[in-house]
């Protein structure tokens, strides 16, 4: 071992210089600038790419709306629209999370298919970006 330890030193540990000494009457207070700068996000370089993925993905949902409205053969209850809000997330795997109620209408039977509708598309497609709020989508009953 000996013999291996004289052939194969250990390197050697280079010095750090020593700082400089500033002292007070060095500084020179208006010769210091400072940049900052916040970095902007790469996650969305095409503005319209946002809009084409949000639109895909909530056609996806409305084609399921409308197919279960049909074979439910739902009818407005009384002379107005009936409406009803959902708010839910898209995953970084473009799956619907946490789709709820955020304002039911008067009618349990629209609410509740609305909710089916959006609960049976489990994924809308991997989104091109970071999709960090929470959307919301209405739904009409005439």
């Amino acid at each position: 071992m000996e013999q291996f330890r004289k052939q194969h030193p250990l390197p050697k540990t280079p010095r750090q210089p020593a700082p400089p000494r500033v002292t007070p009457s060095n500084i020179d207070p208006s010769k210091f600038t400072v940049d900052v700068s916040t970095p902007r996000p790469v996650v969305n370089r095409d503005p319209n790419e946002r809009d084409r993925y949000l639109s895909s993905a909530f056609a996806k949902i409305k084609r399921n709306w409308l197919r279960l409205k049909a074979s439910a053969n739902l009818r407005s209850q009384g002379a107005g629209v009936v409406e009803v809000t959902v708010k839910f997330e898209i995953g970084s795997g473009g799956e619907l999370r946490a789709p709820r109620l955020v304002r039911p209408s008067s009618y349990p039977e629209f609410d509740r298919l609305v909710l089916q509708a959006v609960r049976g598309i489990s994924n809308v497609g991997r989104p091109p970006f970071r999709i960090s709020e929470s959307l919301t989508m209405k739904f009409r009953l005439n």
